[in-house]
């Protein structure tokens, strides 16, 4: 069972990316979608880490910076 939110990449430029935010467990976060078409998991960094754990933990929306790029967390839904 793995976690997993739908969010919106908007980059320097304004484009927005769809992408899907997976918390696999604990420690394993990764960010799956045609923004990194060369490599689609991108590993965030522990401190990403942190901010994503607390914007999945909370039910409304937020937007938090990541290097360039804002992440807006839409909703939540499971994987089998």
């Amino acid at each position: 069972l793995v976690e997993a939110k739908d969010l919106i990449l908007v980059d320097h430029e304004g484009q927005e990316w769809n992408m899907l935010l997976v918390h696999q467990n604990e420690e394993v976060y990764f960010l799956k979608g045609h923004w990194y078409d060369y490599a689609d998991v991108y590993n965030l960094a522990v401190s990403d880490t942190v901010v994503i754990e607390r914007i999945m933990k909370q039910e409304q929306n937020e937007i938090k910076d990541i290097g360039k790029a804002e992440v807006a967390v839409n909703t939540e839904y499971v994987i089998l």
